[in-house]
Parts: structure tokens; sequence; C-alpha cells
């Protein structure tokens, strides 16, 4: 690194994930990750919320603006849609220009395949028919026990 006056403040590395000391560099493969080094030593960092590792900023940013990775191969089909999670009634992936961002429906609502929005849960088609016990299963349990009245 160089210093104000032109003098080497640190020498490159030439061995590990750091090519310097300190600092944030890009992961070799994934445009989510990163490395955080110090004194040589690197820890391996994630983005959070489906942002990406900008080179330019050392630092996590909007898909947008970090033009050089490649757009996530769940959105091929619909760059800007939603895409349903396996295994899950109320997280799907919302596309944004090909890059996914996990999104949940608030409670009570289903992801809908065929509507590809969050929808009240028992209108979901198939929500009860998953091949896995879903959250819907209890909270439907929960209001068909509260909505029978006590007997006198």
């Amino acid at each position: 690194m160089i210093g104000n006056n032109n003098k080497i403040l640190e020498s490159p590395l030439n061995s590990g994930n750091c090519p310097w000391s300190y600092g944030t560099f890009a992961h070799e493969t994934s445009c989510t990750r990163y490395w955080q080094c110090w004194n040589g030593t690197g820890t391996l960092q994630q983005c959070p919320y489906s942002l990406l590792y900008n080179e330019k900023i050392h630092s996590c940013d909007w898909p947008q603006n970090v033009p050089d990775c490649q757009k996530h191969p769940i959105c091929n089909e619909n760059p800007n849609g939603s895409v349903t999670i396996d295994n899950s009634c109320d997280r799907y992936w919302l596309c944004v220009g090909g890059y996914p961002r996990l999104q949940r429906c608030p409670a009570g609502l289903a992801f809908s395949i065929e509507l590809s929005k969050c929808e009240l849960d028992y209108l979901v088609p198939g929500w009860f028919v998953y091949p896995f016990i879903c959250l819907w299963v209890k909270r439907m349990f929960f209001f068909v026990v509260v909505l029978i009245p006590k007997p006198k």
C-alpha cells in the first residue's frame, strides 16, 4: 500500500487469501462473500440481504452497482419475478434484475405459485398437502380449537 508521499507503507502478500495484510478483498469464486484481512490472516465474510461484494468500494453493495458479478441462475427464467423455495410455505425469492432477494410472507399468508405473491394461506392451492409438516398446519389447528364453542 502506498501512502501520501509515495512511500510504501505495506508490502503485498503472496500467499493465502489476503493480497495485503489489512483490508477487505473479493472472494475468488463468490460474489456474495469476501475476505476480511487483519495482519495477513483472512476471515471469510458473507454479504447480508442478497448484497454483493463491490471491489471498487471494498464493501457490500446492491447488485445493480456490481456489474462484474454474474446473475444468479435461479432468476434465469424470470429476472424480475418471484421464485418459490422448496419446502417453504411463506418464503420465496424475489428476483430484481436477475439477482435473488430472500422474502417472507407476513403471518397468516403463504406464497402462491400461481399468483406469484403472498395470499391468505387457506386460499393457496395445495398449501396443506406439501410433503413436509408446514407451520400453517399448526396455525390451522389453533384456529379450529379456538373457534369451537365450549359445551354448556
